[in-house]
């Protein structure tokens, strides 16, 4: 409860009577088939089984000298009846296509408004259908007319996920204290997930959305050579042995090559060709340190919804994309689908066009000092991504084809950057 003013007034007697209009009872079964009629509910099927994941892996090591090894291995994963949601409420394919521009059909046609049968019954006051005097007809012919949408049917185990991966390590250990460790991972992550038609139960394939092909990683650390047993200051005693010796220095780099793949429009699919088009499709050479980071090409064609005639958006011809588009599409590289054609569930994505990838180095400055047998003490100085490199790799393209940042992203510092700025920290830890 709040008062008027946004809570800057208390309101009276809340503890007393904090349900002045009584607690809301759900209805339950109560209604029966008028339970949530004229709005869009979601169910879970009752059926849903419990996924399950298989993991496995397989390699070998190879002392290559005496201070250093290599070692492969193959690394994969199967997650399987995993959840998904769909439409539920939707109307038979031949309906469909008498919609889709694209199948044959005509848009215009399933959206002639017919009388509303629903208007006046008392089950549906406080919808739409209450007071509406005409409804679609495409409305009508779905299998529900009296829900005012398709009904999510959550708890479907149609979904998987599959990881196969090669991931390579040489371990290095020289002299003096010095260990290098580097690692190589060549991964593919793919997800089944939704249809990309709901009415043929054609499923969605693509990259997982934590996919990347290529990982590198380097650690360094390196046992200072000074204080007992090192090369300098041996023979040192007293403050002097506490001062110089038990340091060391741990460098770790991280690189992802590639970033994620980026989420696709759901309602508008890329021209054949298109990045064979000059100034169309993807090119890979992105600018990143640009206010406005273009991923894509932002030229997009239309087909109305009434007549089929495909045209430039507003968008693309206020970008300089052009209105010819006549000579194979042009400077065009996606056509926005019109209304009742198949469409892709979002998030869809496509490994060819990937978000900014991370890069990272973290180093730190350990000292440690044994008190005696059962204390040391430990101070740190630590600094994270070191060389305060920027990732946007988090922020989400546009991907609404009718707008002028379609396909880009304006980087910022959001709640979603997940490389911070470089930070320093000190830190000290007692162990008894």
């Amino acid at each position: 409860m709040n008062s008027n003013d946004g809570g800057r007034t208390p309101i009276n007697n809340i503890l007393s009577n904090p349900y002045p209009n009584g607690i809301q009872v759900p209805t339950g079964s109560s209604l029966g088939a008028a339970t949530f009629v004229g709005q869009n509910p979601n169910w879970f099927d009752s059926g849903f089984q419990i996924p399950s994941v298989w993991s496995f892996s397989w390699g070998f090591q190879y002392q290559v000298t005496k201070s250093s090894t290599i070692e492969a291995s193959y690394v994969g994963s199967r997650s399987y009846n995993l959840n998904m949601n769909a439409d539920y409420n939707i109307p038979s394919l031949d309906v469909r296509k008498t919609c889709n521009y694209l199948e044959g059909g005509n848009a215009a046609f399933c959206n002639t408004q017919v009388p509303n049968p629903f208007k006046g019954i008392p089950a549906f006051n406080g919808t739409g259908y209450y007071t509406a005097n005409t409804v679609s007809y495409y409305q009508m012919t779905l299998p529900f007319p009296q829900f005012s949408g398709a009904v999510q049917q959550y708890g479907r185990n149609d979904s998987w996920i599959k990881y196969n991966s090669l991931q390579v390590n040489y371990n290095l250990r020289l002299r003096n204290g010095l260990n290098l460790v580097g690692n190589y991972t060549l991964a593919k992550q793919i997800e089944q997930w939704g249809f990309m038609d709901r009415f043929t139960n054609t499923p969605q394939q693509g990259p997982y959305f934590l996919d990347r092909p290529h990982l590198i990683k380097l650690t360094a650390i390196w046992e200072l050579p000074f204080g007992t047993g090192k090369k300098f200051g041996a023979g040192s005693t007293g403050l002097t042995k506490r001062l110089i010796s038990g340091w060391q220095w741990t460098t770790f780099f991280n690189d992802a090559v590639k970033g994620y793949p980026a989420n696709l429009p759901s309602n508008a699919v890329m021209l054949k060709d298109a990045s064979k088009i000059a100034g169309g499709g993807y090119k890979g050479s992105v600018d990143w340190k640009a206010y406005q980071v273009r991923e894509w090409n932002p030229c997009v064609l239309q087909q109305n919804v009434n007549t089929g005639v495909i045209a430039p958006t507003t968008a693309s011809i206020g970008l300089g994309c052009g209105t010819d588009f006549s000579n194979n599409w042009g400077n065009y590289a996606w056509l926005e689908t019109t209304n009742y054609a198949p469409g892709r569930l979002a998030p869809n994505r496509s490994g060819q066009i990937r978000v900014h990838h991370a890069f990272q180095m973290d180093a730190s400055l350990l000292k440690t000092t044994r008190i005696n047998e059962r204390m040391r003490f430990q101070i740190g100085f630590e600094a994270f991504n070191l060389f305060n490199h920027n990732y946007y790799g988090r922020d989400n393209i546009n991907t609404d084809p009718t707008s002028a940042n379609f396909g880009s992203v304006i980087p910022a510092v959001v709640s979603t950057q997940n490389i911070l700025p470089r930070q320093i920290q000190v830190r000290f830890k007692f162990n008894w």
